[in-house]
């Protein structure tokens, strides 16, 4: 499964991937922008169906110690083959200089997020504090993976 950057030919197929996932994520009236300035910064990731429309992607975002996902999806026909575990692997690397890598995820309570949930577990992920909810109103929890201390 072929993790890659981005690039600007990513984004219509990739807003449809975004347009899946809003009704549990929420609005996201400037993602588009923001896919954007990610593409340019390096920051996009995606995996790629044979036709080269997206299946999954990934933002990510970095300060001097800490490495943060801070956007993840993968549409519903691709979930359970690997798609979102090659994504995180592949931030992770890219992320290795960094002390920390967090991700916000969704609430034990969140139905639809459990897969989200076991999957940063079985990569090394610590659930950690409660945070701010979506705007429809799933819980939130932070999970971070320590890579250096």
């Amino acid at each position: 499964m072929g993790v890659v950057e981005a690039v600007a030919a990513d984004i219509d197929s990739w807003l449809l991937l975004v347009s899946e996932v809003e009704p549990l994520f929420g609005p996201m009236p400037d993602f588009h922008q923001i896919l954007l300035r990610n593409i340019k910064r390096g920051n996009a990731l995606v995996v790629r169906d044979e036709a080269g429309g997206v299946v999954g992607g990934l933002l990510l975002a970095t300060d001097a110690r800490e490495g943060c996902v801070t956007w993840l999806a993968v549409r519903a026909n691709y979930r359970r083959r690997g798609v979102a575990e090659a994504l995180v692997r592949e931030a992770t690397q890219r992320l290795a200089d960094h002390d920390v890598v967090s991700v916000v995820s969704f609430g034990p309570d969140v139905v639809q997020g459990q897969g989200a949930r076991r999957l940063y577990e079985r990569l090394g992920f610590t659930a950690g504090e409660m945070v701010a909810g979506t705007p429809t109103g799933a819980s939130r929890q932070r999970f971070t993976l320590v890579l250096h201390r």
